[in-house]
């Protein structure tokens, strides 16, 4: 089953290790201004913790010789690890905001929770064998890049207003 996504993997791990580095530098120059900002913080670190735990699947994938099984608990450990940034950034997204309705959420900090779930549901798929494991992370993966870099976009946005 990995050896066929090898070359996915392969790609996904050198974009997101390169965004996260990316979005890391822009963040650090206005490091000041984020963190003077409620949310902003825990929204910063959710896009870059996506990145990484993305790019940390891709490469857990790439091991040599690994069981499915293995890779299976290391991408449902990975995606607990995201699930756990993007819980908090909604926590504390909602709590800096004085109007809260499901629509304000989902857009301010919610994203962040689909593609974790698709990594913890992929990593449980991976350990049934199941054919959808694959495209389930692979969407997961794709989802976590857009999330992530429209999150830093937006942080960078808000913190000039």
């Amino acid at each position: 089953m990995l050896e066929s996504a090898s070359e996915f993997f392969v790609a996904t791990a050198g974009a997101a290790a390169a965004l996260a580095g990316l979005i890391i530098v822009a963040l650090s120059v206005s490091v000041d201004a984020i963190v003077r900002m409620p949310a902003m913080p825990a929204r910063a670190g959710t896009a870059i913790a996506l990145l990484v735990v993305a790019t940390l699947i891709s490469l857990a994938g790439l091991i040599p010789g690994q069981s499915q099984l293995a890779f299976g608990v290391e991408v449902a450990v990975l995606a607990l690890a995201a699930l756990c940034f993007a819980v908090l950034a909604l926590v504390r997204t909602v709590r800096g905001h004085g109007e809260f309705t499901v629509a304000s959420a989902a857009v301010r900090g919610g994203l962040a929770l689909v593609p974790a779930v698709l990594f913890l549901v992929g990593g449980v798929l991976v350990m049934a064998g199941e054919a959808a494991a694959l495209p389930v992370l692979g969407i997961g993966m794709l989802l976590a890049i857009a999330v992530s870099v429209t999150t830093a976009w937006v942080v960078l946005v808000e913190i000039r207003r």
